[in-house]
């Protein structure tokens, strides 16, 4: 069974894992989008729905475009997945889809725990939020992607964890260099408590990972962290 867990590093929560396809979710199938759908209608295949949406523009031209979060129609079953949908508008209102993704973001069939992706279009950028509640551990990572030369790439990543009274978040900016992390407890909740501590760290900006290029089979914060240096992240 796929299923999301949280990793504990000294009693805090410290990372979303997804773990690899399962064989009983191989006789799922998922659409193949058009590379140019004629209408909004046509990105969203037959027997799917949409669960959340944002519009704008993200590519600079003045034209509306579209990021989709699909979900199957009917009951969760296992193995499914969320299915990713960003569209770029064409002034005669066709569109040019630029990701359809089925494999980075599960879908929750447990009651008693929830899982959802959130896409937000602002200042040009497209951000998916990740938010899971998970018996007693709650979770946010957010994701965020400027299109440039023709493809998403990860400008910046967010996170923010909460465990056994413990919380854990941060903010990695891959363009300046810069990123923010910080330690709390639940009972006290924001970053003005004493209790909360977080520090500055500086890094050498590297390569930037296009969206298909983003690894979620094992810890992505944990790699994140290690990636600009913090070296109790590197295991």
């Amino acid at each position: 069974m796929r299923d999301m867990k949280f990793l504990l590093s000294a009693g805090l929560l410290a990372a979303v894992v997804f773990s690899s396809q399962p064989a009983a979710s191989q006789s799922l199938t998922f659409p193949i989008l058009p590379a140019h759908p004629r209408t909004s209608h046509d990105l969203v295949p037959p027997g799917w729905q949409i669960d959340s949406q944002a519009v704008g523009d993200l590519n600079g031209d003045g034209l509306p475009d579209k990021a989709l979060v699909l979900l199957r129609g009917g009951k969760p079953i296992e193995g499914d997945d969320q299915l990713i949908v960003v569209a770029t508008g064409r002034s005669d209102g066709s569109y040019d889809v630029a990701i359809q993704n089925h494999g980075y973001f599960y879908r929750e069939v447990d009651p008693d725990r929830s899982y959802s992706v959130t896409p937000v279009i602002a200042r040009g950028t497209l951000r998916l939020r990740l938010d899971c509640g998970c018996g007693g551990s709650d979770g946010m990572d957010r994701l965020t992607l400027r299109w440039q030369q023709g493809r998403f790439y990860l400008i910046g990543y967010d996170y923010n964890y909460a465990s056994r009274g413990s919380t854990e978040d941060g903010s990695i900016d891959y363009l300046t260099g810069v990123a923010r992390i910080g330690e709390g407890h639940v009972t006290h909740g924001n970053e003005n408590d004493p209790s909360h501590r977080s520090r500055t760290v500086r890094f050498t900006p590297k390569k930037l990972l296009t969206f298909d290029e983003i690894d979620w089979n094992g810890s992505f914060q944990h790699k994140q962290l290690c990636s600009i240096g913090v070296k109790p992240y590197c295991y």
